[in-house]
């Protein structure tokens, strides 16, 4: 039991915040999760996606669609939110 304690620590270190590897991880874990969450559609109106500092850039090449993230943009953090374990995205730049 001492010993999933011990490796849980140790994984929780590796992708906290200030982790490089942390960085890659929840890059791709991040980018992943957007496609994943909305769909084929929303996928193929989005070019690119990048996390830093607990904000995520979304390029969008919709301008109906930039709106409507905007429009819901707490409803979009939130659902992201609940599909990361370690990272947290606290904004979102539409591009």
């Amino acid at each position: 039991m001492e010993d999933d304690k011990n490796i849980k620590g140790v994984i929780d270190r590796l992708l906290s915040s200030k982790s490089k590897f942390s960085h890659s991880y929840n890059k791709h874990t991040i980018e992943d999760i957007w496609r994943s969450s909305f769909g084929e559609l929303i996928s193929s109106y989005t070019s690119k996606v990048s996390y830093s500092n607990e904000v995520l850039t979304v390029y969008i090449s919709s301008s109906p669609l930039k709106e409507e993230i905007l429009m819901n943009k707490k409803n979009v953090i939130e659902k992201l939110n609940t599909r990361l374990q370690y990272r947290k995205i606290r904004d979102i730049i539409v591009r």
